[in-house]
């Protein structure tokens, strides 16, 4: 898998300091991962979609065919998956 630097350097961190065997262990890096990939999605999209809505906002060019509610809803899944592995890390 390609993983952004900072990505490479927290998911290394996590298999150093789990053991590989132990079916928990697989848990945490399999929630790790899929957050992860939400992460890379969510970028992509911010991306793409939200930065060309800002310049058109910053140039006085109001676009109707998004709006910030769109965007929002697109932050409760990631925020959650977060919780979700955070939890499971500290338990």
């Amino acid at each position: 898998m390609d993983y952004p630097l900072i990505s490479r350097g927290i998911r290394w961190e996590l298999v150093e300091s789990l053991n590989e065997n132990n079916s928990l262990a697989q848990l945490i890096m399999k929630l790790y991962d899929a957050y992860a990939h939400e992460i890379r999605r969510h970028m992509n999209y911010e991306q793409k979609t939200l930065s060309p809505y800002v310049e058109k906002l910053l140039d006085g060019q109001p676009a109707s065919d998004y709006n910030v509610e769109a965007f929002s809803k697109h932050h409760g899944a990631t925020d959650q998956q977060l919780k979700e592995l955070k939890i499971l890390i500290i338990k």
